[in-house]
């Protein structure tokens, strides 16, 4: 869903709101100490799936350090966010309907973790009482590429090692 082709159709003027917000979260990479989180708020589902993932990480400890994004930093798809210019990245908004939008991040150079040709990052928003949240996130070169699927299934591996029922989302 979220790495959908990129030629999609805009269905709605731009909304600077939701680039200003999209850089203002690279922004505060820049001199940070520690990696932020977005300035955008997260969808109900996808807190609370980065919530369980963080759970079951903790319980279990060291052996599931990979899990959950490990130190992959998902919003640069990189695990050192400190040398890039993130006052320069690129910034498309294509709009899949009135409350959907698509993000696609293009990272300026070093880059050597993702293809030539490539956008480093795609983020997936809805709007919800005329706020913006985000969705997902894509992430390139990972199978799957939704983060939020791939939490769902660290989830499940890591419930299925403490031998815990499936895990299902069950709010709004």
């Amino acid at each position: 869903m979220i790495l959908a082709p990129l030629a999609l159709l805009v269905v709605q003027q731009e909304d600077p709101e939701l680039e200003r917000l999209i850089r203002l979260t690279y922004a505060l990479y820049v001199g940070a100490d520690a990696m932020p989180r977005p300035a955008i708020p997260l969808t109900p589902r996808l807190a609370a799936t980065e919530a369980e993932c963080a759970r079951l990480r903790k319980r279990i400890g060291r052996p599931a350090a990979h899990k959950c994004g490990g130190n992959r930093d998902v919003l640069c798809q990189c695990t050192n966010p400190y040398d890039f210019a993130w006052t320069k990245i690129g910034v498309t908004v294509r709009y899949l309907d009135p409350t959907t939008a698509q993000a696609v991040i293009d990272i300026p150079p070093p880059r050597t973790e993702v293809p030539d040709g490539k956008p480093d990052v795609a983020w997936l928003f809805v709007r919800n009482d005329g706020q913006w949240a985000i969705a997902d996130f894509g992430e390139y070169g990972r199978v799957p590429a939704s983060y939020r699927d791939r939490l769902v299934s660290d989830i499940q591996a890591m419930r299925g090692q403490l031998k815990l029922p499936t895990w299902r989302y069950a709010g709004p």
